[in-house]
């Protein structure tokens, strides 16, 4: 009996890779594919460069290219057509869908291919601060990020839900991370808030400077708030003992980097293209660590903006939807 069992279980893998092999093997019109990715030798343009590679092999008659962008500015151009592929945040496509932040009085649509793996939004004092919640940041000197950028976009919405502007602040300084632990050593800032996956680079450099950090967590009923005002933000775990001081599992808030398309992109060669993704998960797993617990089950949750029509028939046909 067992064996009947395994013996049909590998059948239906066998029968599933056949269908994505031929997908991609189905010849398009040609047609060239401009693909955003994000700041050269950065991780959203190394994996646009291997998905350009995988869909020359695999997709006969399209002509991939990827150039360097960011989420904001990939977003903008999958809305006018001027990208048909592109790499950003889920909580940035939330943001074009809804007419906020960057793309206030300006609504775009957005739809999605894959996830691939989400960054945290970590809210970082040190020990010695005292500073255990959102709350006590009151009367506080902060550093939220460069002002426009994600981190920063989040920092300001964070501080709405709990009835707080940069006005509530001391001082706030809008520079990047590395210039905010170095105000934090100097004893010019309280805290910090970088958006990056843990382990985070600045904040072990602030955790070995002194007696360790805390992490303040997002509660549940906060996250559920933020998420009311965007969709593309999750629960974001961060284990305990991640840095030098945090002794316990710290939940705060995250967004998914998710590759997008053109809405006006033909249906029938996205199907295409999410087929070459699904060829090469395990690829993608040795690509990039952040990338090491990719799934197609994974790849079609918090994505910030509907999937893509052809998408879509593609994971229902896989029965991942």
């Amino acid at each position: 009996m067992k064996n009947n069992k395994f013996t049909r279980s590998i059948q239906g893998l066998g029968k599933k890779l056949a269908v994505c092999m031929a997908l991609v093997a189905t010849p398009v019109s040609a047609q060239d594919l401009t693909i955003g990715g994000g700041s050269i030798g950065g991780t959203w343009s190394l994996v646009g460069n291997a998905l350009a590679e995988y869909i020359r092999k695999e997709i006969p008659g399209v002509k991939p290219t990827v150039i360097a962008g960011g989420g904001v500015k990939n977003i903008l151009g999958l809305s006018t057509d001027q990208l048909q592929i592109g790499f950003a945040y889920a909580s940035s496509a939330g943001e074009a869908i809804n007419g906020l932040g960057p793309f206030e009085g300006r609504q775009m649509e957005a739809t999605a291919i894959a996830g691939l793996f989400t960054a945290g939004w970590q809210l970082t004092t040190t020990k010695n601060s005292g500073i255990k919640s959102i709350e006590e940041l009151k009367g506080k000197s902060i550093a939220p990020g460069i002002k426009g950028f994600t981190g920063e976009v989040i920092a300001r919405m964070v501080l709405d839900v709990y009835g707080m502007s940069y006005d509530d602040m001391k001082r706030v300084e809008l520079v990047g991370y590395n210039d905010s632990v170095q105000l934090i050593k100097d004893g010019h800032l309280d805290a910090f808030m970088p958006i990056a996956a843990d382990p985070t680079a600045s904040i072990q450099d602030l955790a070995a400077s002194g007696s360790g950090v805390n992490i303040l967590p997002v509660p549940d009923d906060k996250l559920a708030e933020i998420r009311k005002i965007n969709p593309g933000y999750a629960r974001y775990m961060i284990k305990a003992g991640t840095y030098k001081g945090q002794t316990e599992a710290v939940g705060t808030l995250g967004t998914n980097t998710v590759i997008y398309a053109s809405p006006n992109l033909d249906p029938e060669l996205v199907e295409k293209i999410t087929a070459v993704i699904a060829n090469h998960v395990d690829d993608l797993r040795t690509l990039h660590p952040l990338l090491k617990n990719l799934t197609m089950e994974k790849a079609v949750k918090d994505l910030g903006a509907p999937l893509h029509p052809g998408a879509k028939a593609f994971y229902e046909k896989q029965g991942v939807l």
